[in-house]
C-alpha cells in the first residue's frame, strides 16, 4: 500500500552505483535501525543494482 504522508526522518541513504536515482531510507522518529537491519530489508534489490548504503 502505498503511504501518501510520513513524519520521521532520514537514516540512511542509499547510493546505486548503476542506477541514475538514489533512495532514502526512513524511520519513526525514536526507532532506531542498524545497517545490517537496512540491508536485510532491502536485500530484494540487490539483483537489481549495485548499490553502497551510507548512514546518517
Amino acid at each position: 500500500m502505498a503511504v501518501s504522508e510520513f513524519t520521521g526522518r532520514i537514516i540512511a541513504i542509499i547510493h546505486r552505483n548503476d542506477d541514475v536515482e538514489g533512495k532514502w531510507v526512513a524511520s519513526y522518529e525514536n526507532v532506531v535501525f542498524i545497517l545490517e537491519e537496512i540491508k536485510s530489508a532491502v536485500e530484494f534489490q540487490k539483483i537489481y543494482f549495485q548499490s553502497e548504503i551510507r548512514m546518517l
